[in-house]
């Protein structure tokens, strides 16, 4: 799935089974979520995914929510986890390009959005089992995951002697299109998969030689190997159209990589290990998420993508080109918190006495706007959207994370609108223009702040977004262990409607879309209809 931002992150421990739930668990390397990469606002599936709802993260904690510029996943990190990114087929006309680091994956997006309640109720009902695949490689305790991407969903397996097998179905007549085995030189064991328009990639953890081989299978073709790169452990890989933009953090260099061939286009010195940051649009708040806001399919409109240099100056590229578009000095720190969405960038600053947010245009990248300043003591972090022209973040009194509160602000002109305590927040995600606010797995409750900052409910668990007015809500948090879940579906506005209970499945490799949750079961991938 999932969220999903990035680069990637080293695993980090799952959520604690619950009582009587089995405790057979899947791998422990660097191979669960995100962002992700994750994320941007998803702050949620890899310990550093910086890729915007594209969530980049590198090999550290895979499980750690994403940080503010993420998607989806990548090696190392999986939806769920605590504490934690033809060509094209027909589900994809538009532009694409997505971030991913050794373990995570950036994307961006575009197009405009109607918030709810311009997203009506979906037709939820009981789960219905579709279909159950066997599994090219079987299910065992080492890693495996489920991705849900446009008109596919993708199922992996892996075993203990490095065997790697990945099965493609039709999520519209749920046939199965192809299965293919994975193999690389040095690959062991593997971490984790990203499902693109043009095709699937999948990492390995790090080999004998520290390196993560990144394997790129063709969408159509039978899962044909079009290519493979090694990537050292705290790289970062974006994805576009036609071109992959590798951070080579090692070599100190930028790589723009032919999609089709693997082969070296372009390549730029980056001596400073910049900070890229792909740009979201409106259009990927209507579009699902994972549970700590990694896009699971984002909608691949806006092309560029911001590089955050050492000396603080920023540099915003067309991400397939490699055309410098815009530049300017002076602008945050590789450090700092940083977003770009629709067609704006946020940074945190931190060098006076007391942090603030800047705002930029990115067509300009001319003076910005202070839009937020905190308190003397206060720190900022947890950037996400929270409907049109608004940021939503944690602002936290003396570090103190008992002391969290949701701060909106006017995006544009600047100004806070609200704000609402809720202690030990650990990740923002926009549902329309409402917000979802996940705590940390020392409460695991999950609340919806609508438009003016008011709980509209507060529940044990997670909750995800399916679209831009609908959500998924599991009783309990996702983990890396065989166990059951009870699901319901939400629509903004409305009571819940209960949909019954997944069994018998690794709970945080499950994916879905508006209709469909994809999971990797104890012996079998299953897939489930929800609504439709």
């Amino acid at each position: 799935m999932a969220e999903k931002g990035g680069e990637m992150a080293v695993p980090a421990r799952s959520e604690t089974p619950d009582e009587g739930e089995r405790t057979e668990r899947l791998g422990s390397g660097p191979d669960r979520e995100y962002a992700d990469p994750v994320d941007p606002w998803a702050a949620a599936e890899a310990a550093a995914i910086a890729a915007n709802g594209h969530v980049p993260y590198h090999l550290a904690d895979p499980h750690a929510p994403a940080q503010p510029n993420s998607t989806w996943t990548i090696p190392g990190a999986q939806e769920g986890a605590p504490d934690a990114t033809k060509s094209v087929r027909r589900s994809y006309r538009k532009g694409v390009w997505a971030a991913c680091a050794a373990g995570a994956v950036a994307l961006g997006v575009a197009a405009a959005v109607i918030f709810w309640p311009g997203y009506p109720a979906l037709d939820f009902h009981s789960l219905d089992q579709e279909k159950r695949y066997d599994a090219q490689v079987p299910i065992s305790s080492s890693w495996s995951n489920a991705e849900v991407a446009g008109d596919r969903v993708y199922y992996a397996s892996s075993d203990s002697d490095g065997n790697l097998g990945v099965v493609a179905v039709d999520a519209e007549s749920r046939d199965e299109l192809w299965r293919t085995r994975v193999s690389s030189p040095g690959a062991t064991a593997w971490q984790q998969m990203v499902a693109l328009p043009a095709g699937v990639a999948v990492f390995s953890t790090l080999t004998s030689s520290s390196k993560i081989q990144m394997v790129f299978l063709d969408a159509e073709d039978n899962g044909r190997k079009l290519w493979e790169w090694p990537m050292g452990s705290s790289d970062v890989m974006h994805f576009g159209a036609k071109t992959a933009v590798l951070s080579d953090r090692g070599e100190g260099r930028l790589l723009w990589i032919d999609l089709a061939t693997g082969k070296v286009k372009l390549e730029q010195d980056d001596k400073d290990s910049s900070l890229m940051v792909p740009v979201s649009t409106a259009d990927d708040l209507a579009r699902p998420a994972g549970v700590f806001g990694r896009f699971l399919d984002p909608a691949y409109g806006d092309a560029r993508i911001v590089q955050i240099n050492g000396d603080s100056s920023a540099n915003v590229y067309d991400i397939d080109s490699g055309k410098l578009l815009k530049s300017r000095d002076s602008v945050a720190t590789t450090s700092n918190e940083v977003l770009a969405h629709d067609g704006r960038l946020y940074v945190q600053d931190s060098t006076g006495n007391a942090q603030k947010i800047f705002g930029y245009a990115l067509d300009e990248l001319g003076l910005p706007v202070t839009l937020y300043t905190a308190g003397p003591d206060a720190s900022i972090s947890k950037f996400a959207p929270c409907g049109e022209d608004r940021l939503c973040f944690v602002e936290t009194d003396g570090y103190d994370r008992k002391k969290d509160r949701v701060v909106a602000v006017d995006a544009v002109k600047g100004g806070e609108i609200w704000r609402t305590d809720m202690p030990e927040i650990e990740s923002l995600a926009p549902v329309g223009d409402s917000v979802l606010a996940t705590t940390n797995s020392s409460t695991d409750e999950v609340a919806l702040l609508d438009k003016d900052g008011a709980k509209v409910w507060t529940a044990t668990g997670r909750a995800a977004r399916i679209d831009g007015g609908n959500l998924l809500r599991f009783a309990d948090p996702l983990t890396m262990s065989v166990g059951n879940r009870t699901l319901s579906g939400v629509h903004l506005g409305d009571d819940p409607v209960d949909m019954g209970e997944v069994r018998d499945v690794y709970t945080a490799t499950c994916s879905w879309n508006t209709s469909l949750l994809a999971c990797v079961g104890k012996e079998q991938f299953v897939l489930y209809r929800f609504a439709g």
